[in-house]
C-alpha cells in the first residue's frame, strides 16, 4: 500500500505543477481531469513495478496488480464522464471521434478487460503481463504520439503523461516478456 500511496503522491506533484502550475487548467478541474492524469500514469507505474516483482519471482506482484487495476478502473470511469470536446477537442472531428480516439479507447478498454479476465501472475498467466503493457502502450502511444515532437510546447518543459507513460508501459513490456522468455 505504501507504494502505491508514494506513486499517487509522486503523479500528483507532477500533474499537478504540469497542468495547473504551467499549463494554465482551471483548478476546478483538478477534481476530474488532473486526477484522471495522476490515477493513469500511477497505474502504468504500479505496472511496471509489478514485471519488475514478477521477474524476480516475489509473489508481490499480485497486490500491485490489484492497485494498478483499481487506479485503471477509476480513470476509465473519470475518462468516461470528461468525454467531450471541450477536454478533448483533439479526439473529435465533424461532432464524431476520430480513428486516433477509437484506437486510444479500444486498446484502453482491451487493458481493463484483460486485467478483470482473471490472474495476471502464477503459471495461469503466461503472457499476461506483457499483453497488458502491450495494450497501454497502444492506449497511450497513439494518443499523445503528435504533442511529442515539440517539447518547446511542454508546459514548463515537463514531458506529457501520455509519452511517460508510453516509456513506463514499453519498459513493462521488456521486463515482463523477458521474464516469459526466461520461463
Amino acid at each position: 500500500m505504501r507504494t502505491t500511496l508514494l506513486t499517487l503522491l509522486g503523479s500528483a506533484c507532477y500533474a499537478t505543477v504540469r497542468y495547473h502550475g504551467f499549463k494554465g487548467v482551471p483548478w476546478a478541474d483538478w477534481p476530474t481531469y488532473t486526477l484522471n492524469k495522476i490515477l493513469a500514469v500511477s497505474a502504468v507505474v504500479l505496472l511496471l513495478l509489478a514485471a519488475f516483482r514478477r521477474r524476480r519471482g516475489a509473489a508481490s506482484a499480485g497486490p500491485l496488480l490489484a492497485h494498478t487495476a483499481v487506479l485503471t478502473a477509476l480513470h476509465v470511469t473519470l475518462s468516461l464522464v470528461l468525454l467531450s470536446p471541450a477536454y478533448f477537442a483533439g479526439y473529435y472531428a465533424a461532432g464524431k471521434l476520430t480513428a486516433v480516439a477509437g484506437v486510444a479507447m479500444t486498446a484502453g478498454a482491451g487493458a481493463l478487460v484483460w486485467m478483470m479476465r482473471g490472474p495476471l501472475t502464477g503459471r495461469e498467466a503466461r503472457g499476461g503481463l506483457a499483453v497488458l503493457a502491450a495494450l497501454t502502450v497502444a492506449h497511450t502511444a497513439v494518443q499523445g504520439f503528435e504533442g511529442w515532437l515539440d517539447p518547446g510546447r511542454w508546459p514548463g518543459g515537463l514531458p506529457p503523461i501520455t509519452l511517460l507513460s508510453t516509456i513506463l508501459a514499453a519498459a513493462a513490456l521488456a521486463v515482463a516478456a523477458g521474464s516469459e522468455a526466461r520461463r
